[in-house]
C-alpha cells in the first residue's frame, strides 16, 4: 500500500519577492498526494479456510442433548484487501499581510476490489448454497469534490474581529455495483451503477385524486384497491397505460447531505467577547416513516391538514382507519414523502465579559474572573420543520432524542 506527498511554497521563490514587499501575498504553498490504502474485506477472519461449525445441542437422543457438526460454507480461498486509492490536492495562502488566510482542496477516492458472490448477482446456487466469495474484477466505487476554508482577523480601533467560514462538497457513484445483477445493470432508471447519489426507487407523485372521474381516467396499481378522492396519484413514466415496476424511478436527493458549511464570528472590544457559529447543510432528503405516512396516526398538529372535500388542497393524503384500505396505495414509495433536510442552525453563540481585563484589573488577589452568557440551537431555518422534524437527526419520525435548545450562564474564578 504505497502513499507519497509533496508540497511547494511556492511564496519561497525569488520570483515571488515582488509580491511579498507588496504585502499582497505573504504565503502560497501547492500540496499533492497519492497513495493506496487497504480495508478489511469484512469476510470473517477465517473466511478463507475450510472448516465446520460446533453445535454442543444439535440434537436430543434419549433425552439428552449430544452435538452436531455443520458446514459453514465455501471457503473463500482466494480474497484479499479492498483497495482505496486516495488523491489530494490543494492550496494554502496568506495575504493582505497575514490578514486573510485559506486553503482550498480536491480529493478523489476509488475503492475497489469489493466482495462479492455470484449468488448475489442473480445466479442460481448451484450446489445448493451460496457460492463462496470472490473479489470483484469490475466492481469499483468513486467519491470526489471540494473543501475550502477561510479566515479574516482584523480591527477597527480597539474592536478586534475575527471571522471564518467553510464549504465542502462532494458526490459519489457506483463504476459498478458488483451487487446489481445483469438486468439490472441494464436498466437506467434503476441502476445505482454510474449514476450520483439518489434517495431511493419509487413513484413520482401527481398530488391527490380530486375527483371519482380522476381514478376512472387513470392508470392505477393492480393492488391499488377502493382509491377514494384524496388518495395519492401517481405517474405512468413508460406511458403503458398501467402502473407497475416499470414506471418506478431514483428519487430524491442523498439521504446523506452532499454539502456541508459553517461560518464563525469571534468579536472583542475591551474586556467584552462574543463567538457565534452557524452550521448548515444541502442536498440531502429526508424519506418519512410510517408514523407520518400510514394515515392511520394523528400526533402532530401538521397531521391535521388531510384531505378532505372541504380540505382539497391538503399537505397530506385522506385519513384512513388501516393502511391497507385502499391497497397500500397511499404508502409504496414515492418521492410524494420526501422531505427537503436543508437546514442552516445558530448552533452556538456566547456573550462574556472579562472582569479581570475590565473593571477588577486592579485587583490582585483575583487571577481570573469571567461571566459567559451561552445558548446552544438556538435557531433552525429549514423546510422540514413543517414536518415538526430536527433536520440533523437520524429519524424521520422524530424518535431520536432531539437536538435541545440550551441556555447557560457560566462563571470562572482563578484565585
Amino acid at each position: 500500500f504505497p502513499a507519497a506527498s509533496a508540497g511547494w511554497v511556492i511564496s519561497r521563490e525569488k520570483f515571488m519577492d515582488l509580491i511579498d514587499k507588496r504585502h499582497f501575498l505573504n504565503f502560497l504553498k501547492y500540496r499533492i498526494s497519492y497513495g493506496v490504502v487497504g480495508q478489511n474485506a469484512n469476510a470473517g477472519n477465517f473466511a478463507y479456510l475450510p472448516g465446520y461449525s460446533l453445535n454442543s445441542q444439535a440434537y436430543v437422543i434419549g433425552g439428552s442433548f449430544v452435538p452436531g457438526f455443520g458446514d459453514p460454507g465455501f471457503p473463500s480461498t482466494n480474497i484479499t484487501w479492498y483497495s482505496q486509492q486516495s488523491f489530494n490536492t490543494g492550496v494554502d495562502f496568506t495575504v493582505l499581510n497575514n490578514a486573510l488566510s485559506g486553503s482550498v482542496d480536491y480529493f478523489y477516492y476509488r475503492t475497489k476490489n469489493y466482495l462479492t458472490s455470484p449468488s448475489g448477482a442473480g445466479y442460481t446456487d448451484p450446489l445448493g448454497t451460496s457460492l463462496p466469495l470472490i473479489n470483484s474484477p469490475t466492481g469499483a466505487f468513486r467519491r470526489a469534490g471540494f473543501e475550502f476554508h477561510l479566515a479574516y482577523n482584523n480591527h477597527i480601533g480597539d474592536l478586534k474581529y475575527a471571522i471564518g467560514m467553510n464549504f465542502t462538497k462532494f458526490d459519489q457513484m457506483w463504476e459498478v455495483n458488483p451487487d446489481e445483477d445483469s438486468a439490472t445493470l441494464k436498466n437506467p432508471y434503476k441502476r445505482s451503477s454510474q449514476v450520483i447519489g439518489y434517495n431511493t426507487i419509487g413513484y413520482y407523485a401527481e398530488g391527490l385524486y380530486k375527483t371519482p372521474e380522476d381514478i376512472l381516467n387513470s392508470p392505477t396499481r393492480l393492488s391499488s384497491t377502493n382509491l377514494r378522492p384524496g388518495d395519492i396519484r401517481y405517474s405512468d413514466e413508460n406511458g403503458d397505460g398501467k402502473l407497475d415496476g416499470d414506471d418506478q424511478r431514483r428519487v430524491g436527493s442523498n439521504p446523506f447531505p452532499r454539502i456541508n458549511y459553517g461560518l464563525t464570528v469571534d468579536l472583542s472590544w475591551h474586556a467584552w467577547f462574543f463567538n457565534m457559529l452557524w452550521q448548515g447543510a444541502s442536498k440531502r432528503d429526508i424519506y418519512l416513516s410510517n408514523i407520518i405516512t400510514d394515515g392511520t396516526n394523528i400526533i402532530y398538529p401538521f397531521q391535521l391538514d388531510y384531505w378532505t372535500m372541504q380540505n382539497s388542497n391538503a399537505l397530506l393524503p385522506r385519513a384512513t382507519t388501516t393502511v391497507s384500505v385502499n391497497g397500500n396505495n397511499n404508502t409504496v414509495t414515492s418521492d410524494y414523502w420526501l422531505a427537503n433536510g436543508r437546514y442552516l442552525r445558530l448552533k452556538a453563540l456566547q456573550l462574556g465579559y472579562d472582569f479581570k481585563g475590565g473593571l477588577l484589573s486592579r485587583v490582585n488577589f483575583i487571577t481570573n474572573l469571567r461571566v459567559t452568557l451561552s445558548g446552544a440551537n438556538l435557531l433552525t431555518f429549514s423546510p422540514a420543520k413543517k414536518y415538526y422534524m430536527d433536520p440533523e437527526t437520524g429519524s424521520t419520525n422524530n424518535y431520536d432524542y432531539p437536538s435541545q435548545r440550551v441556555y447557560s450562564i457560566s462563571v470562572n474564578v482563578g484565585f
